[in-house]
């Protein structure tokens, strides 16, 4: 007989909970940055500061772009986890794709804009 009802209950994926809380950091640091980027052209004195600040901004992009990645994987070895719930890898999953979906959107865009 089970003698503990907490036996018989799932618990949540880690590598789902990681991948889930990882895409929320990089979606809302790039959300972050992406406000910078918006208000930067206003801000342009065209010093060498102005010019750096473009640099870091870029790296976060670059940076949390590749943590996405990183959730991704997380995610998809969260789904692969036998006996605990899949709730938290799938919306990692969900939430890295989107924001690299978006990113890689906005980069063709500018991409495309650019050159005209």
């Amino acid at each position: 007989m089970i003698s503990n009802v907490e036996d018989l209950e799932q618990k949540h994926s880690r590598f789902g909970i990681a991948s889930f809380i990882l895409s929320l950091v990089a979606g809302l640091a790039m959300c972050g940055a992406l406000v910078f980027v918006i208000l930067l052209p206003g801000f342009d004195t065209g010093t060498q500061s102005t010019h750096l600040f473009t640099l870091v901004v870029g790296l976060v992009f670059c940076g949390f772009f590749l943590v996405d990645f990183v959730a991704i994987g997380l995610g998809i070895a969260g789904l692969f986890e036998r006996n605990r719930k899949k709730v938290f890898a799938i919306l990692g999953i969900v939430f890295s794709s989107a924001t690299v979906l978006v990113l890689a959107g906005l980069f063709i865009l500018g991409t495309v804009n650019g050159n005209s």
